[in-house]
């Protein structure tokens, strides 16, 4: 399958890029730059596109499936002014894209959005998410990736889906954002006082989001499928479980302190951190059943033992 990937030079976009390769499809990425840059695991081709969609059209011949992973995120669009505007960018260039997929014969698109589409990391805990949560975004990261989906949605046809996946963190050799600070914190010579955070996450290793993306793919024509589909690993795990199996995957010892995880919410909010306090100790459980079941996906890479190898392997390396 001839496929258009966005975001290529991306975290997420890297991994996909080099999986879907490697599966025997022919990978086009979008780029703003004109020279093609060599990808981690195999060469890519590469296709010049604006940031406002210009050169789409062009990109788009022959292609049979998009997948989106672009898009302004909390570790990239920076601050004030310049996120908002990173965020309104997001949206312009998913608009373009559905309308010029509608034309271009595109029998499948798949969007990598988020499950800050369905509300403040603070406001999710507490409850099993699942696909019937209405959304209710309340970060400007969050509505961004609401108002991508909602434009993309204009592309669904009878014979053509697109797929919303809304994942939680997403982890993996080489990420940045919230993932990499966790990393650094497993890294770090010092004791951490996560021994008694024994909270449930939900979250999505690279290798499972990539064996989605291929499940998707599979079912390109098939318009029926069209829709948003929350994706994470099977397992839930503690912030304990994490920082154990990180710093054991880096030869050492655990070096968890126990602490009242109550005491350490309450610090971080009064440093007007709600938002990582949530992220760290709080709950986050995600129902991917239906993205199952839908697309006969088996995510069976092992959360835990994935965060492990994650800091153990060369990092891929990304198309400026």
């Amino acid at each position: 399958m001839r496929i258009l990937l966005t975001g290529a030079s991306g975290f997420v976009g890297a991994h996909l890029g080099r999986q879907l390769s490697e599966s025997g499809h022919s990978v086009v990425a979008a780029s703003r730059r004109p020279a093609p840059h060599p990808s981690a695991g195999g060469a890519l081709a590469w296709s010049v596109v604006g940031s406002a969609g210009e050169g789409l059209a062009e990109a788009l011949e022959g292609v049979e499936a998009v997948v989106h992973s672009a898009g302004a995120t909390p570790a990239n669009a920076g601050r004030g002014d310049s996120a908002a505007e990173a965020y309104r960018s997001s949206v312009v260039f998913s608009r373009r894209l559905a309308e010029t997929v509608s034309v271009a014969g595109v029998r499948a698109v798949v969007h990598l959005s988020s499950v800050a589409v369905l509300g403040r990391p603070e406001a999710l805990g507490g409850a099993i998410l699942d696909d019937s949560r209405k959304p209710d975004p309340g970060t400007d990261y969050g509505r961004s990736k609401r108002d991508c989906e909602q434009a993309l949605d204009a592309a669904a046809a009878p014979d053509r889906p697109v797929v919303h996946l809304r994942p939680p963190l997403i982890f993996g050799p080489g990420a940045k954002g919230a993932w990499g600070s966790l990393v650094s914190l497993a890294r770090s010579p010092l004791p951490l006082p996560f021994g008694s955070v024994a909270n449930r996450r939900s979250f999505l290793g690279i290798g499972n989001l990539a064996s989605l993306v291929e499940a998707v793919l599979a079912k390109a024509g098939q318009g029926g499928l069209s829709g948003a589909y929350l994706a994470a690993d099977r397992e839930t795990v503690s912030l304990r479980e994490v920082c154990t199996a990180l710093r054991g995957a880096l030869g050492r010892g655990a070096g968890l302190l126990p602490f009242p995880p109550a005491l350490l919410a309450a610090a971080l909010r009064a440093a007007g951190r709600a938002e990582t306090a949530a992220g760290l100790l709080g709950d986050l459980v995600v129902d991917a059943s239906p993205a199952r079941e839908a697309f006969a996906w088996d995510p069976d890479e092992p959360t835990l033992a994935a965060m492990a190898r994650s800091v153990s392997v060369p990092t891929p390396s990304r198309c400026a």
